[in-house]
């Protein structure tokens, strides 16, 4: 069984399916909807450069060097008529940040030792 549902930004945290990714997560953090329950996740800035650091928020324990981030949430789930006796940790499902290519930029994923999630893109142009 499939089920999506966009990622969205609420609150200051990044959600997907209900369960919270990402904390403090700035004003300028965008998400664009794709297909199937996926999104891109990127950033505004009022500044040109070559090189920009965005925070996409807080999560615990990233490495300092992180190319790609995989994370695992489970949903919990319960039959309607039944009172659970011991918690359900049900179905697992996975979220991907994956740094993309865009147009002459490229991008790579970094945490810090704040457990800050960044976001680094340069062109490479001076």
């Amino acid at each position: 069984m499939t089920i999506t549902a966009t990622p969205v930004v609420k609150n200051g945290c990044l959600m997907v399916r209900g369960k919270v990714v990402l904390t403090g997560v700035p004003e300028n953090v965008v998400i664009s909807p794709a297909s199937g329950g996926s999104a891109f996740l990127g950033a505004s800035s009022t500044t040109q450069s070559c090189h920009h650091v965005f925070s996409l928020g807080v999560l615990d324990e990233i490495p300092m060097e992180t190319q790609m981030l995989l994370l695992e949430a489970k949903e919990e789930s319960v039959p309607s008529n039944e009172t659970p006796t011991e918690p359900n940790t049900g179905n697992a499902f996975y979220i991907l940040l994956l740094p993309t290519l865009d147009g002459p930029f490229r991008a790579s994923l970094q945490g810090t030792s704040s457990n800050q999630l960044q976001f680094c893109i340069e062109s490479g142009w001076l």
